[in-house]
């Protein structure tokens, strides 16, 4: 029998259990160490998770949202949704379940009342490029220049995840 997975937004209930999947699952500044990096979910944070068919979390998603749209300069996508976190169950990898959470991440800004066309950015180490090339992101590697409005987001929001990241970003229509 084929497993099931349902989706729902995060909700401050679910938010010890993703913190948990998160921080036993995510990539270290030192690929060798065996510390882990505690990942915490904030008020500005939103996301989704996968539940299996014991409502348990074996995905979740954690992205905060920001808009760069200031005054009269519109951009063409003044929103972005910064993915702080990413993360699937090792029992549940290979199912796609996170390539779904990516693609479900506008429906964060639909729930807000937001429009949903967005970039969506992270920065990643080296070896799981391919996973968010194939998932549709262009990825940039490290050095390649970004807006200083991006990197400085970078820096206070996401986690430092190796020596030299890479950029990853995807436009949402």
């Amino acid at each position: 029998m084929a497993a099931s997975f349902t989706f729902e937004l995060l909700t401050p209930e679910l938010s010890d259990d993703v913190e948990a999947l998160i921080t036993g699952l995510a990539p270290t500044p030192d690929p060798d160490s065996k510390t882990l990096v505690p990942f915490h979910v904030g008020e500005q944070d939103a996301g989704l998770v996968a539940l299996n068919d014991a409502g348990e979390i074996v995905a979740a998603l954690v992205v905060t949202a920001v808009d760069f749209s200031s005054g009269n300069q519109q951009e063409q996508t003044p929103t972005a949704l910064f993915i702080r976190g990413l993360a699937t169950d090792p029992d549940f990898r290979g199912k796609g379940l996170g390539t779904v959470l990516l693609g479900m991440a506008p429906q964060i800004l639909k729930q807000a009342g937001l429009p949903t066309r967005c970039r969506l950015i992270t920065q990643i180490p080296q070896e799981r490029a391919t996973f968010f090339h194939r998932a549709g992101f262009q990825v940039w590697e490290h050095g390649t220049e970004t807006p200083q409005s991006v990197t400085d987001m970078m820096e206070t929001l996401l986690p430092k995840v190796a020596d030299e990241p890479c950029l990853t970003f995807r436009e949402v229509a």
